[in-house]
């Protein structure tokens, strides 16, 4: 205990020393600059009128503030502006001010640009800019862009300013927990002897403690965003009303001049005709109703409004099914640890976890949550945990399979139906996992067992089809018709065909699309929404950031199921893992082809099955090389790739998509943001 201690207090001092040294470096290079105001040189204002108290009011699109000759060595400007009559609007961003930096230098006498930032009275370390021209700085030329009719006030700008210290204790946090994985991931630590057969207090300890950080982060960022409560469009609690009012379409009924369109899901005709129509729910013979599965709303909506008469906002089911999901992941990988490689140490079960949690996709659901991925995450979440149920059916070293668990897995599976009817695919693996038992009796079991294996098998789906069948057929008149091609939506779904070009494009843009960096927080660029046109195939790429492949780079240990064949035979998992990830690939191309659309959530369909089964690959490997002489560098390897997942997966938790925190929150967007920019 006291060896414990009196580590944890040296990764303390060493995180305080990285906050620092490294975080705080401009305040220590600051240390001995000369400060010189504004207010000793020459300049003049143009493009805004000058009031009294330091206020400017704009008359043009930006206010330009001119130094010339300046007779020092500039290293440095801080401005502290702030906007004194911004309203406060959940889709803007607040209380900045965007300004541009021009200077004149030793070697340029043309005046260039040098310098963005974004500057809030409220965040003093965005007000520090750092100048590193081509010479010294002779003239520079401050631009401060809002709209024309604002006011500003500058409280002061210094030359060569002296940077406080600012002592982030949550980035202290963040750093000491970093070590703290670091310290755990070490090569002579006791990750590296514990198993993940039976876990102890410690073991649990950690895995618990992992969840919480992770999605105590996300809660908060989300929590933090006021925007995701004004999104409009909520297709399950319109549903939850009609459910409630003893019908299936919505309450609402389309116009008349939608009902007597010779095709009312041609937009383009829509368009030209001014027609309204309720965007992204299903019309059918003068009804509209909601194409999404329904599952979400019987479990969620519906219960809260009948009891309550509240309204279901969609981030607590979305921030539910993550962590449904989450759990069930881990479960079901660990099942796969228990029966086929046991001798794997704890520390791969943890890199596992983190890979997961940040690469599945979570971090993008839940900070932009709407109905559209609820319907993904809930299916994918009951996907995992019926392939738990079904792996772990068989007991271990003993004769005969847990009936409940058959049942409880066939039941997940076809609960799918009523969520993400084409997530039904995977159900074919049960054929993997069971067909062995079933067909033939080489697993021990007699006639009458195999039958009634199959039985409990099919029972869940029976159950679960007849209600999913007729709530199909009271809408479009067959069992079979989820509605999905009479959808109101920005073309006509009906006229997408089948083209090889697509699939293609979608195998490029899914696995390989290499994001677009930049130096800055968030890092990455994100695509908005936008029809990109392919050599000769039109498709719609929807909010696209990166492939799977770049940000997860441990996925190309899949490979090591297809070449050690044998092997993964023996072991009885090579058609599994081959299953699970031709089913997953199959989905991305029926995502494609029936929709013509490339969509970052559409990952999640597919992505936890190559992530199985790439690290059923590393799992295989750690018992290869353990023992070896090639072991350190397979330890280093994994925990480099693992850490630029993480990494990078992390940055989704801040792209701007549909809800952009820099205009939900922009004080704490822009506190994380400079938090991050410590430069």
């Amino acid at each position: 205990m006291k060896i414990i201690i009196r580590n944890l207090l040296l990764l303390l001092c060493a995180a305080a020393l990285v906050e620092i040294c490294l975080f705080n470096f401009r305040s220590i290079q600051s240390l001995f600059y000369e400060e010189h105001s504004w207010t000793e040189y020459n300049y003049s204002i143009e493009g805004a009128n000058v009031y009294d108290d330091g206020l400017f009011a704009i008359t043009d699109d930006a206010a330009s503030i001119i130094i010339n000759n300046l007779p020092l060595d500039v290293k440095n400007i801080r401005m502290d502006l702030e906007t004194v009559d911004s309203i406060e609007l959940y889709y803007k961003r607040n209380g900045i001010c965007d300004v541009d930096y021009y200077v004149t230098d030793e070697d340029t006498a043309r005046m260039y640009y040098l310098a963005h930032r974004v500057i809030l009275h409220s965040n003093s370390t965005s007000q520090y800019q750092w100048l590193q021209a081509g010479g010294r700085i002779k003239d520079v030329c401050i631009d401060i862009s809002m709209p024309e009719g604002h006011l500003f006030k500058i409280h002061d700008i210094t030359f060569n300013a002296k940077k406080p210290v600012d002592f982030s204790i949550v980035r202290f946090g963040v750093i000491w927990l970093v070590l703290l994985l670091g310290y755990g991931f070490r090569r002579g630590s006791v990750w590296w002897r514990k198993d993940c057969i039976k876990f102890d207090a410690c073991e649990k300890m950690v895995i618990t403690a992992i969840f919480l950080v992770f999605f105590g982060i996300s809660w908060y960022l989300m929590d933090s965003n006021p925007r995701i409560a004004y999104d409009d469009y909520t297709p399950y609690q319109e549903l939850a009303w009609a459910l409630d009012a003893g019908q299936v379409s919505i309450l609402e009924k389309p116009s008349q001049e939608l009902m007597l369109m010779e095709d009312p899901y041609d937009a383009e005709i829509r368009g030209i005709n001014n027609i309204d129509c309720k965007f992204d729910f299903v019309y059918y013979e003068g009804n509209y109703y909601v194409y999404h599965g329904i599952l979400p709303c019987i479990l969620f909506y519906l219960p809260l409004y009948h009891l309550t008469g509240l309204n279901m906002p969609n981030s607590i089911p979305v921030f539910v099914c993550c962590i449904f999901f989450g759990m069930g992941f881990c479960a079901f990988m660990r099942q796969i640890i228990i029966r086929y490689f046991s001798k794997t140490p704890f520390a791969i079960f943890i890199m596992l976890i983190l890979t997961g949690l940040f690469g599945c996709q979570l971090p993008l659901f839940i900070t932009q949550p709407d109905s559209y991925i609820l319907a993904i995450i809930c299916a994918v979440a009951l996907v995992v945990w019926g392939l738990y149920f079904w792996i772990s059916t068989k007991k271990i070293g003993q004769s005969g399979y847990s009936k409940g668990r058959i049942m409880a897995g066939s039941f997940c599976m076809a609960l799918v139906a009523a969520a993400r009817p084409t997530l039904l695919i995977y159900s074919v693996l049960a054929f993997v996992i069971f067909g062995r038992a079933w067909l033939t009796d080489k697993e021990g079991y007699d006639k009458k067992s195999r039958i009634t294996m199959m039985i409990l098998f099919t029972i869940p789906y029976v159950v679960v089809a007849i209600p999913v069948m007729y709530y199909n057929a009271i809408r479009f008149g067959s069992p079979f018709d989820y509605g999905w091609k009479y959808n109101m939506t920005s073309y006509n779904i009906n006229h997408i065909r089948f083209s090889i070009d697509r699939i293609y494009y979608a195998i490029r843009e899914y696995f390989f699309c290499i994001p677009d960096f930049n130096d800055f927080f968030p890092f990455i660029k994100n695509i908005e929404y936008y029809w990109k046109v392919e050599g000769h195939c039109a498709t719609y790429v929807e909010s696209f950031q990166a492939g799977l492949i770049p940000f997860n780079l441990f996925l190309l240990a899949g490979a090591v199921v297809v070449e050690k064949r044998k092997e993964f035979q023996k072991r009885g998992l090579y058609a599994f893992c081959m299953c699970l990830s031709l089913m997953g690939i199959l989905l991305m191309i029926l995502d494609v082809v029936l929709m013509g659309v490339i969509i970052h959530r559409y990952l999640a369909d597919f992505s936890f099955a190559l992530f199985a089964t790439a690290w059923t690959g590393i799992l295989w490997m750690q018992e290869h090389y353990a023992g070896t002489d090639s072991y350190r560098g397979f330890q280093k390897i994994l925990l480099t790739v693992v850490f630029l997942s993480v990494a990078m997966n992390a940055i989704f938790w801040f792209t701007v998509t549909k809800f952009p925190m820099a205009c939900g929150n922009t004080d704490l967007y822009y506190d994380i943001l400079y938090g991050f920019n410590f430069w």
